[in-house]
């Protein structure tokens, strides 16, 4: 005969893994408690079944709370089939974001300064007098260098920004499917991926932040796939195709 505690505890593990969706430690959690072993395949069947049943309707409540920070981004690791379906017909360029800050190879004090203040992106690309992309310097390296200029510098003193970039930044064609441009930046545990022409003119940059809206839940997902295949129409219509658009470049 089986105790009716049992019963209980085996509602109590599945509720708990249908609100957090842990398997393993909570499993262990509970056999720690009761110290019985015997319950352990009761247990993980429980789970397992619960928390499969709940992935079907909602995220899990770590993932919702996630979501409302909006300094997170999180990515998945493969987009669901129905997404990858809806972008087949967007390229990186589709999806890049054509407003990006740049810098020269040299630039004044003041400028980057000024830059720093007005942003928070977490890096800017370094562009040739052609807009051709020739490096790429993170936020953090900025800041160490006007720390260290801050006692003794001038702010008309000229920097060289390729001593502290990267020269060779990731880059991807602007004719780079999106759904190969992702699976690019997730297994490589990008941060930014630049999107260049065939002359390496900047484009564009995908961030996190860009391919995060990809992998939403539910109707807020659906709706950043049409905005991208609606602007893409839209750039058609207006005769910006292929990698004839133009990208506004602030400098």
């Amino acid at each position: 005969e089986v105790h009716v505690g049992v019963y209980a505890l085996m509602g109590a593990a599945g509720a708990l893994a249908g609100f957090s969706r842990m398997t393993i430690a909570l499993a262990v959690i509970f056999i720690e408690i009761t110290m019985n072993m015997y319950l352990l395949l009761p247990l993980i069947m429980v789970i397992m079944l619960s928390k499969t049943v709940a992935d079907q309707f909602q995220p899990g409540v770590v993932d919702l709370v996630l979501e409302m920070n909006p300094d997170i981004h999180l990515l998945e690791d493969d987009l669901s089939e129905d997404r990858e379906i809806a972008i087949q017909s967007l390229t990186a360029h589709d999806a890049c974001t054509p407003d990006v800050y740049v810098l020269r190879k040299y630039e004044p004090l003041q400028k980057i300064m000024s830059m720093l203040l007005q942003t928070s992106f977490s890096g800017y690309p370094i562009v040739a007098d052609d807009d051709r992309l020739v490096g790429f310097v993170l936020r953090p390296r900025l800041i160490l260098m006007l720390s260290e200029r801050s006692s003794g510098g001038s702010p008309n003193e000229i920097m060289s920004l390729m001593e502290m970039a990267e020269i060779f930044p990731e880059t991807t064609h602007w004719s780079t499917p999106l759904a190969s441009a992702y699976h690019r930046f997730v297994s490589s545990g990008l941060q930014h991926l630049c999107v260049i022409d065939e002359y390496h003119t900047l484009l564009g940059i995908l961030s996190r932040t860009d391919f995060s809206k990809l992998c939403r839940y539910g109707a807020e997902g659906v709706e950043e796939v049409q905005h991208l295949i609606k602007r893409k129409e839209e750039a058609v219509e207006a005769g910006k195709v292929d990698g004839e658009q133009s990208t506004d470049r602030k400098s």
